[in-house]
């Protein structure tokens, strides 16, 4: 299930935070479904991504990985994605949240 696997990761961003200061945005998948967004996200802010192409809506027969392997994850998209689409949002408590950008964004 996609939510074990995002809890499984949050056990992981608890227990070695110091492997997730740098990470831009993450994917979960349970090879059937993958939905997408920062470590700190919260299960109810992450959503699949749904273009490969940025235009249109990828086809609903493509498996759930697809989508964000060819969009996400293309070599023109991976750095430019996390470059201009990542803020760094500071809630005045002088605590700062990573937050990226959905696809329909």
């Amino acid at each position: 299930m996609v939510r074990g696997a995002w809890q499984q990761l949050q056990t992981y961003s608890t227990g070695l935070s110091s492997l997730f200061p740098t990470d831009g945005w993450l994917v979960v998948s349970d090879d059937v479904e993958a939905l997408d967004g920062t470590v700190a996200s919260g299960w109810e802010r992450l959503e699949p991504w749904r273009t490969i192409d940025g235009e249109e809506l990828a086809p609903a027969a493509i498996s759930g990985l697809q989508a964000p392997l060819e969009g996400v994850f293309d070599h023109n998209q991976f750095l430019v994605l996390p470059r201009d689409f990542t803020i760094f949002e500071d809630d005045g408590n002088s605590t700062t949240t990573k937050e990226f950008t959905g696809y329909h964004q």
